[in-house]
């Protein structure tokens, strides 16, 4: 690895980790893949992260925000029935899909681990306001009446959610419209359209 500032060395490190957790799984990499792939000594590596949890949360927290600024760039420019489907259908899994496969790892983990706990709601609450976002915006814009955005956005994301982790068993474009469906029914149900 050639010489490069730090906060550049930090960003690669990341990057790679991710790369790794796409193609391994989270729980399969370990400190010598990523030693490896990035062509550096593990004493290297912890200069930048006290440990392998801490590296693993920096690394998630890195992807799920960039995640989640993608996501918030493309639903802006559309409409909030779209972008609502376009929620949906970014979650939900029609292949066996890796970055899906990161998130679940990750909540596996927060099921037992504090640290993981903690950044899986803070990326909960982040994704749940995106979904509040959109259905304010449709509400004020006349497109559609809701009577509580907060409870419409739980129980959008429940369904998202739980419907991505039923898929992800069996992903295929079958069940991925059919779950798709079901939620833009729930969506029609929750979201009075405007006459």
């Amino acid at each position: 690895m050639t010489r490069q500032p730090s906060e550049q060395r930090r960003e690669a490190i990341l990057s790679t980790a991710i790369a790794l957790f796409r193609s391994k799984g989270l729980l399969q990499t370990s400190t010598r893949d990523l030693t490896e792939a990035l062509g550096i000594s593990r004493s290297h590596i912890y200069h930048y992260f006290p440990n392998w949890q801490a590296l693993c949360l920096a690394a998630l927290e890195h992807y799920m925000r960039q995640d989640l600024q993608e996501v918030e760039a493309e639903l802006a420019a559309m409409q909030p029935e779209a972008a609502l489907k376009r929620l949906s259908e970014w979650v939900l899994p029609d292949d066996v899909d890796p970055d899906w496969l990161i998130y679940a790892d990750a909540w596996q983990i927060a099921a037992r681990d504090e640290a993981y706990k903690a950044l899986a709601q803070r990326v909960t609450v982040e994704w749940n306001s995106l979904i509040e976002q959109v259905i304010t915006r449709g509400d004020e814009a006349g497109v559609f009446h809701c009577n509580d955005v907060a409870q419409a956005t739980r129980l959008l994301s429940g369904a998202i959610n739980g419907y991505a982790d039923m898929v992800s068993l069996e992903p295929n474009a079958r069940s991925r419209q059919q779950a798709i469906t079901d939620i833009e029914t729930l969506i029609a149900i929750l979201l009075k359209p405007v006459s």
